[in-house]
């Protein structure tokens, strides 16, 4: 009985299930083959031993891969890992295999730069349901940092306060096992998350900017009080001007963002580059898009204030005369 034992164990240990154990037992013939199952499901990649080789325990087999999601490895730089959070949305799209878009989402990114290059690696988990992608494909990623109202980065919510450490996206109420790899949950504080919302932006051609002070140019069509509030007659209604007034404001912007339109066929139209506003420009006024650098001299050489002149003044220096 303790050989059997054993010899259970044994096979166990080599992932026989118990109703193999059991459909062995009752056999009323030995046989010197038997089917050793694998502990996990996918593709075989590789094949390290042939029929009627010695092998030992411990010894590699075949090298199996589960190939319905892959995993696209991405070199961020450091001044775009601001707008990488994790869960955030991925377009794929694949040098070999035009025509077709993948959607993944941010799974790990690494805390650790790289000094030469000073990029970050940022993994994508990719469905792969249909078996297209391959091993080993190059491709590029598009990472949709949509915006909160504040001009800051709209995170994804990630419920659950246990998660696995080799896919965090992989998240529960209550200890368990990834269903993916397998690992015990571990816990992790659920991240709440910001909603995008609607934020004041101007085109990018409307900044203008001396590395050190940004200036956005308002074009004015009513008479304004010395408060800036519009002037307006006996009737209330707004005292027009017979020539356009300019006032440049000093704005604190986010950094450059593009807008998108996703199309009925999932292909993506760019509208156009934004800075958001974080705080300095009034809402409702007309902005100055094209131009502002006739009109930011026109500014500067009339003793009102500009972008290299923020207080106003003559232009002369001092030297009149001369």
């Amino acid at each position: 009985d303790r050989l059997v034992e054993l010899s259970r164990e044994k096979l166990r240990r080599l992932g026989l299930s118990a109703a193999q154990l059991t459909e062995l037992e009752a056999r009323e013939a030995t046989t010197a083959t038997f089917t050793v199952p694998s502990p996990a499901s996918g593709v075989v990649l590789e094949k390290m031993a042939r029929e009627g080789q010695y092998v030992e325990m411990g010894m590699p087999i075949y090298r199996i891969t589960d190939l319905s999601r892959l995993w696209l490895m991405l070199n961020v730089h450091e001044r775009d890992l601001p707008f990488v959070s994790l869960g955030q949305r991925v377009d794929v799209e694949v040098s070999g295999l035009r025509g077709h878009h993948f959607e993944g989402a941010v799974s790990f990114i690494d805390p650790v730069l790289d000094t030469m290059t000073r990029t970050a690696r940022v993994r994508v988990e990719v469905p792969n349901v249909q078996g297209l992608l391959k091993p080993g494909l190059f491709g590029a990623a598009t990472l949709f940092a949509e915006l909160a109202s504040d001009g800051t980065l709209a995170t994804p919510s990630l419920p659950g306060e246990y998660a696995c450490p080799m896919h965090p996206l992989q998240r529960a109420e209550a200890p368990g096992r990834c269903r993916i790899c397998g690992m015990e949950l571990k816990k992790r504080v659920p991240a709440k998350g910001k909603a995008a919302g609607k934020v004041l932006a101007v085109p990018r051609e409307a900044v203008l900017s001396t590395g050190k002070r940004t200036l956005v140019y308002v074009e004015w069509w009513a008479e304004r009080e010395p408060d800036g509030s519009i002037r307006h007659d006996h009737a209330g209604n707004a005292k027009k001007l017979a020539q356009p007034q300019y006032q440049g404001f000093e704005v604190h912007l986010a950094p450059l963002c593009s807008a998108f339109h996703r199309k009925e066929d999932g292909t993506l139209h760019k509208l156009g580059d934004y800075y958001p506003v974080i705080e300095g420009l009034p809402t409702g006024v007309r902005i100055v898009t094209h131009g502002q650098f006739l009109i930011d001299s026109q500014q500067e050489l009339s003793g009102k204030p500009s972008l290299f002149r923020p207080q106003g003044g003559s232009t002369d220096g001092g030297h009149s005369g001369h």
